[in-house]
C-alpha cells in the first residue's frame, strides 16, 4: 500500500460531462416543486427563484469547498488508503 509513482489525471472529456451531469441535475432540481399533490414539475416563479437560487449556490460553493478541502488533507498527509 503506497502511493503511485505516476501522475493520473482526468480526461478533458470526463470532466466536461462531470460538469455537464453536474449541470444539468442542478437544473433539474430547480424545476421540482414539492405540492400538496407530492412531487410535481414546474416553472418556479419569481419568489421561489430568490429563495432557491442561494440556497443552491450555497450548497455547489460548500460541496467544492469541502472537495478542494479534502483533496488538500490526502496530498498533505499522503494517506496511502486513499489512493486509488
Amino acid at each position: 500500500l503506497s502511493m503511485s509513482q505516476g501522475k493520473t489525471a482526468l480526461s478533458k472529456r470526463a470532466v466536461c460531462s462531470i460538469a455537464l451531469f453536474s449541470l444539468v441535475g442542478i437544473l433539474a432540481y430547480s424545476f421540482v416543486t414539492h405540492g400538496i399533490n407530492g412531487i410535481q414539475w414546474s416553472v418556479p416563479g419569481e419568489f421561489q427563484w430568490q429563495l432557491r437560487w442561494p440556497r443552491m449556490l450555497t450548497a455547489l460553493s460548500v460541496g467544492i469547498a469541502l472537495s478542494v478541502a479534502g483533496i488538500i488533507l490526502q496530498r498533505i498527509v499522503y494517506n496511502p488508503l486513499a489512493s486509488p
